[in-house]
């Protein structure tokens, strides 16, 4: 079975699509933090052993890595030859060299994609020969612990979780040229790969040649592992092939281990462990453990769901356009102008030159593109302008023939900018005429500039902000809107700025479609060819089963079986937020400006259900269970037969609880943070609210109070103004403005074409060397003006690149204050030719 893996690094994702997803052994990150700015410091792994235990589809892996990092290599110029200039004037030559440095605070950072399966239970750290246990504690109060420990130099090690398997492990201090020694005991289980088998993953990979190292390319050679172990034990009555390509093959039973040893490994594969599947080829193997905590049987298994392995709803045949428009055009400058007087107290706010967007046409363009490319022969549709009271163009949804669609186009063209317009009355026209079709709406009700007010808290450092009664009817204006959606069984997408339309639409299979006022969604066009010349439409992404889609949601599992009760599940599609979604580990304010956005590639998760036996007597099966959702936006069922291993369970197991906790996250990880937290405690596991720390013995854990400095902060922290969203200013979109009403009406699309680098979107990430910034190419010409601002609207850093000087789409911000800047939000805005854009960051340390 192919299973595709997401790998979150250092907020840039990477596609990983394999059997398994791979630890990249050579993916280690080594710094001096006594060095401003900190300088990186190759590490390699001095021995690998792996010893991995399994019984009746569970396992369980101790992986011991000894990491040495070796002396810094730093590029420097030394003084060379005295030569006369111009005038006489002594000149020297310097010609730079690479210098060695040892070094004794240097930080070893290893990030580790482990299958989604994997759950890492407890942590070891050798300090002076000495093995030293870590234990479970809050994830905040474990990383502030940590963080406070490397400014006094001694002993931590941090093991985290960011979710979907990917874990990060951090150990100081480490000296240049010595060892350090770590274990990480991590619990997995086999599953079916449809070809007759069930396979347990060994996902340890290292090769050379794809390790980077800091230094001459011509002096430094390649560093192999000096030894790698690989052991598999198995206490059950089954017999199993270990297979690491390259390395070693075997068997493995009850009274015959297998074992195998290599020195000096340059390359390293990852490997698996499989036997011959149970229940053949019509049922899905299903894993068998007894709960740790209270000896109830478990059961699980994971099974993809993709269109290829569900039964599939067929589309709704019916599309309504809501046109909901209150202004011909809109300002940011203006809109921002406003708001920031109103939270100054009526402090006059410096003039904007932000161009005026043509809202109205925009929206005219946007409801004849929905015509075009969502509504089939075989579809009908509908048209409702809001204003004091809603107009519906036909009196029930009409089939698209000539006459209907030109009655459309030019209901379209004549549709005026209405400021009474009722946006509840339009949506329940829209509703009630069909409560089982797709509805789309195209709006630009947009949070009122005096939507929240700022209220000065000494106490807390710094200001918070709280609604206005204006403030408060916005957000209860938007609960209505979400009650009467969620009440019908349409489809909702939307076209617009206010990401509360796009929490409505989420919630109803939909996602947003498009900015109404910006231009970054524009991935892909249209070659409209007019008059010889060749224009470039947006093309709109599909509503179901698309590339671009929302995802797969609203999952319920079921069983008919008695022996079975609680069922717990998660999917590999919750992906940890990056880029301009950062990963947020405090609930966000109902006036915090986060918005959620669509990603791309085709619906396909893995799903991993876990099950509890009622009763303590090991679980025989076979069990059915029925797995139902929504797929692409469209509802879906699949049934399963899962068939345990025949001699039953005996291992203690960790996955059901695992499998809870990340169910809770996918349901609400804000939410759900205390029973996370709980569930990791008490099972001493990690989870997404919990790490594994490992102190010196001496050292005690910082007592949990459930409330973190940070958190104690978060009034401050939380008040991040709405221009923070990621917004392109004066909305100006050459495909889209490239065309004019009257040719988009005519068009007729000649080809389909990928949208290049020009039209990709501006994004930023923090890595540990600064700011990231990736740039269209269009812009490598035109000067790029950066500038860092607190969330309180003061300005950190700023700098200008000037035109010619970016050798590619990749910017790279090296901040001097990058280092002393504090745990919180920053906003960056970068400006460049028409483009005004301010993106979201995570706190820069």
């Amino acid at each position: 079975m192919q299973k595709t893996y997401r790998l979150v690094l250092l907020g840039c994702a990477l596609l990983v699509s394999s059997v398994h997803s791979v630890v990249n052994l050579e993916s280690i990150y080594s710094r001096a933090v006594k060095e401003q700015p900190a300088v990186t410091v190759n590490t390699v792994v001095k021995e690998l052993s792996i010893r991995t235990e399994v019984v009746n589809g569970l396992a369980k892996t101790n992986l011991i890595l000894e990491l040495m990092p070796d002396n810094a290599r730093q590029y420097v110029d030394n003084p060379g030859s005295i030569t006369l200039g111009p005038g006489g004037r002594p000149v020297n030559s310097s010609q730079p060299t690479w210098q060695e440095k040892a070094h004794d605070s240097i930080e070893i950072s290893l990030s580790m994609n482990f299958p989604e399966d994997f759950v890492a239970e407890s942590l070891y750290l050798w300090i002076e020969g000495q093995k030293v246990a870590g234990q479970i504690q809050d994830r905040q109060l474990a990383r502030e612990q940590y963080n406070e420990i490397v400014g006094r130099r001694m002993d931590p090690a941090l093991l985290e979780l960011w979710g979907n398997g990917y874990y990060n492990l951090r150990i100081f201090p480490a000296e240049s040229r010595k060892s350090r020694k770590v274990e990480i005991v991590l619990h997995h289980t086999f599953d079916d790969d449809s070809a007759g088998l069930i396979q347990a993953a060994l996902p340890f990979a290292y090769d050379t040649s794809r390790a980077y190292y800091y230094g001459d390319p011509g002096t430094i050679k390649k560093k192999p592992i000096g030894k790698v172990s690989y052991s598999v034990y198995v206490n059950d009555n089954t017999s199993y092939r270990v297979n690491i390509p390259g390395f070693a093959n075997g068997t493995a039973s009850i009274s015959a281990p297998f074992k195998a040893v290599l020195q000096n490994v340059y390359t390293l594969s990852a490997g698996s462990i499989e036997t011959v599947d149970p229940g053949g080829a019509n049922s899905e193997f299903a894993w068998q453990g007894i709960d740790k905590l209270d000896g109830h049987a478990t059961l699980g298994f994971a099974t993809l769901i993709e269109k290829s392995t569900v039964d599939l709803q067929d589309e709704p045949v019916t599309r309504t356009i809501v046109f909901d428009i209150r202004n011909e055009y809109w300002n940011w400058g203006d809109y921002y102008n406003k708001r920031n007087e109103f939270l100054s107290n009526g402090s006059k706010a410096p003039s904007s030159t932000d161009q005026d967007i043509r809202v109205l046409q925009r929206a005219k363009k946007f409801a004849i593109l929905c015509l075009k490319q969502y509504v089939a022969d075989d579809q009908k549709f509908n048209l409702v302008f809001s204003g004091a009271s809603a107009t519906m163009l036909f009196d029930s949804p009409q089939k698209p023939t000539g006459d209907n669609l030109s009655k459309a186009y030019s209901a379209i063209v004549a549709a005026q900018a209405t400021g009474d317009a009722n946006l509840k009355e339009a949506l329940k026209t829209a509703l009630d005429q069909d409560g089982e079709g797709v509805v789309i709406l195209i709006s630009d009700l947009y949070e009122p500039y005096n939507y929240q007010k700022r209220i000065l808290n000494s106490a807390k450092g710094g200001n918070s902000y709280e609604p206005t009664a204006a403030g408060v009817a916005y957000d209860e204006f938007f609960d209505s809107l979400k009650e009467m959606v969620s009440s019908s069984d349409v489809a909702f997408f939307s076209i617009e700025d206010d990401y509360r339309f796009s929490t409505i639409a989420n919630a109803a299979r939909g996602y947003r479609l498009a900015s109404l006022r910006n231009d970054y969604y524009y991935y892909a066009y249209h070659i409209y060819d007019a008059n010889g010349m060749q224009k470039k439409i947006p093309k709109l992404p599909d509503l179901f089963m698309g590339g671009y889609r929302y995802g797969i949601s609203d999952m319920t599992v079921t069983t008919s079986s008695n022996s079975v009760g609680e069922i717990v599940y998660s999917y590999n599609s919750f992906y940890p937020m990056y880029y301009d979604d950062i990963m947020i580990a405090r609930p966000m304010a109902k006036s915090s400006s986060l918005m959620p956005y669509p990603y791309w590639g085709e619906p396909s998760v893995m799903l991993y259900v876990a099950a509890r036996a009622k009763g303590k007597s090991p679980l025989s099966g076979p069990y059915p269970f029925s797995i139902s959702g929504t797929l692409g936006g469209l509802s879906f069922t699949k049934d399963i037969t899962a068939r345990p291993l025949a001699d039953g369970g005996s291992a203690s197991d960790v996955q059901w609880s695992f499998r809870k906790s990340e169910g809770l996250a996918q349901n609400g990880w804000h939410d759900n943070a205390a029973r996370i937290k709980e569930i990791g405690k008490n099972y001493h596991i990690v989870t997404r609210q919990t790490s594994l720390l490992a102190l010196e013995p001496w050292m005690k854990m910082w007592t949990d109070t459930n409330t973190t400095r940070e958190q104690q902060n978060a009034g401050f922290n939380d008040a991040i103004a709405p221009q923070a969203a990621m917004t392109g200013g004066g909305g100006q979109s050459y495909a889209l403005n490239d065309v004019s009403v009257s040719e988009l009406i005519g068009m007729t699309p000649v080809d389909i074409v990928r949208a290049s680098q020009d039209v990709s979107p501006i994004r930023s990430i923090v890595t540990a060397y600064g700011i990231s910034i990736k740039l269209p190419v269009s812009l490598r010409n035109t000067d790029v003006h950066l500038s860092l601002f607190q969330v309180d609207g003061s300005r950190v850093a700023s700098q200008v690149f000037a035109s010619g000087s970016l050798r590619s789409d990749n910017l790279m911000w090296r901040l001097d204050t990058f280092n002393r800047l504090g745990d919180s939000f920053y906003i960056l805005e970068i400006k460049s030719g028409d483009i005004h854009k301010r993106l979201k960051l995570p706190a820069i340390r």
